[in-house]
């Protein structure tokens, strides 16, 4: 979740320390839905970036700490090794996972799961982005109004 008025990131609950361009990036790439946003998008809407004082590697930076520090949380939210439900890929299927998501920093996917009773849902989810490479972990934002947004808590 992303609190914008306190600027406060959890996972599952459980606070996500982000410096503020990290945030800033996370807020950008989250509220830009229908859009796929290049490196040289994102220096002018994070970093308000119109005379190419930063470089690319500044976003590629910036996203890579994102990610580690949504991994780390996943991995360890409070600090005692508590895993959330979510599993490391085996090796090959992790090297194609990382391939495909460096070869964009967002794009457009249809995310699915079934509900506890077994049921599928689904949606078309306009923006996606990798949090972690580790992990396949990937943000979309959902409405709380969809009708599968339950399924997907």
């Amino acid at each position: 979740m992303i609190g914008l008025p306190a600027r406060e990131v959890s996972l599952q609950g459980v606070p996500v320390e982000l410096a503020d361009k990290e945030l800033d990036l996370l807020v950008c790439l989250a509220s830009a839905p229908r859009i796929v946003m290049s490196r040289r998008k994102l220096l002018q809407s994070v970093w308000h970036d119109a005379s190419g004082w930063a470089s690319q590697s500044t976003v590629t930076e910036n996203v890579y700490r994102l990610r580690n520090k949504i991994h780390e949380t996943a991995l360890d939210p409070y600090g005692a090794r508590r895993r959330l439900p979510v599993r490391a890929m085996p090796g090959e299927l992790a090297h194609r996972f990382r391939h495909a998501m460096a070869a964009f920093p967002s794009g457009v996917t249809i995310m699915t799961t079934a509900d506890r009773a077994g049921r599928p849902w689904g949606f078309t989810a306009s923006s996606f982005c990798s949090l972690s490479l580790g992990l396949p972990l990937v943000l979309v934002c959902l409405a709380k109004t969809a009708m599968c947004h339950p399924a997907f808590q």
